[in-house]
């Protein structure tokens, strides 16, 4: 859950909170106002009515003053007015009245009818009102506080955003610098720092790598030439392998630079997995009779011709690489259900595959760097194909799986 989703249900409970407390508060006191009033019109109703029948008028007025009563003329609208008590007396009656919140006494005798209203309820009126107006005060606070949050949080949110791109590959995202001197200002001035000097940084890794392979290039290629006019030899052969390892491995380098620096610029095709396979393997130098194919089911699928061939390239090379061929002179391929295994006899691999796919894995029962594994498990990852692993009938087996 984002924080932006917990700030909006706190702010919401908050507001409920203070609805419920408003309302409670404003029924609690209305019950009080309401019960206090009620006494009190009550018992000064019967020394009222005393003083009517008497006809003191003058006594009437004392009394009324005394208590704090004003006398006014009977609504025209008394129906608005809601009866909370009636009394029968004699030739008369006693009723009180409830209007917004204000309590009213009715007296009837013969033909006196008094509408009377106790002023005293008007300071309790505007302490409730006082009440309320801080509840919405505190109201008014909660959603300017929740608006400076939000405030606050939009620059946290653009930077986890732009960490998000930063983390792929995209080194040249920047955040927009803000007015304020806050402590997020000042974050967003370190993380546009960190990133120039990344980006710097990332920018002479390529270039040094470039100028690497392409200063390699020159000495393989004469290595190449110097080397085909040997006389055939053991030493012959060991010289053409090592030369050829290097060059293969400046390759591979290039292409695993590539994708972890996101340039990899993947042109997507359908393709089918026979051709795929005749692609990859006129890119090497193998021979027939070490490789029996089981390509019946020709399924297609999305990649990147160029690219998935230098993956299945590489998982074929290491099943030639690493077979045992005491045990098996022969290597397996089979596509079948959209899966392409490569299999081949060779001790069990001791660690998970994820160990194998890590750069620069050199183990003892794998004679050299883990490139070419890596390589493949990259560029699978890339197109969101699954590699496997798994060990059957003494043979590894290493599966591709083209329906992820």
């Amino acid at each position: 859950m984002s924080i932006f989703a917990k700030a909006v249900i706190l702010l919401s409970i908050s507001l409920a909170l203070m609805g419920f407390l408003s309302f409670k508060t404003n029924q609690i006191q209305n019950a009080k106002a309401q019960l206090f009033y009620k006494e009190k019109y009550i018992q000064s109703a019967n020394d009222l009515i005393a003083l009517l029948i008497n006809a003191d008028s003058k006594n009437l007025q004392n009394r009324l003053k005394i208590l704090e009563f004003t006398r006014s003329n009977l609504p025209e609208n008394l129906k608005d007015y809601k009866e909370i008590y009636s009394e029968q007396i004699t030739f008369g009656h006693i009723k009180l009245y409830e209007n917004s919140g204000l309590y009213y006494l009715n007296l009837s005798y013969l033909d006196e009818n008094l509408f009377l209203f106790d002023t005293t309820q008007m300071l309790g009126a505007r302490e409730k009102t006082t009440l309320n107006l801080l509840i919405y005060a505190d109201i008014f606070l909660l959603f300017v506080t929740f608006l400076i949050f939000i405030k606050i949080l939009t620059p946290i949110k653009k930077l986890a955003n732009t960490i998000e791109k930063f983390g792929k590959g995209n080194y040249s995202y920047r955040l927009k610098p803000t007015k304020s001197n806050d402590e997020i200002a000042q974050v967003i001035d370190k993380f546009n720092q960190m990133a120039s000097d990344i980006e710097a940084m990332d920018k002479a890794r390529i270039q040094l790598l470039t100028d690497i392979s392409h200063e390699l290039r020159t000495p393989i290629s004469k290595s190449k030439i110097a080397i085909s006019f040997l006389e055939d030899s053991k030493y012959k052969t060991i010289l053409q392998n090592a030369v050829s390892s290097m060059d293969k491995l400046t390759d591979e380098l290039m292409h695993i630079e590539r994708l972890n620096s996101q340039n990899a610029n993947f042109k997507l095709e359908t393709l089918n997995i026979q051709t795929v396979l005749l692609q990859s393997l006129s890119q090497m130098l193998v021979f027939d009779e070490n490789i029996e194919i089981d390509a019946r089911d020709n399924f297609s699928f999305q990649a990147d011709p160029n690219y998935i061939c230098i993956a299945i390239k590489n998982l074929i090379d290491n099943a030639l690489k690493y077979n045992d061929f005491t045990k098996s002179d022969k290597i397996f391929i089979v596509a079948k259900n959209h899966k392409l295994s490569v299999k081949n006899h060779a001790p069990k691999l001791e660690q998970s595959l994820s160990y194998y796919t890590d750069k620069f894995t050199k183990t003892n029962e794998l004679s050299g760097y883990g490139y070419g594994l890596s390589l493949v498990k990259r560029i699978l990852d890339k197109h969101k194909f699954k590699l496997t692993y798994t060990y059957q009938n003494a043979q590894n087996v290493f599966c591709v799986d083209f329906s992820s």
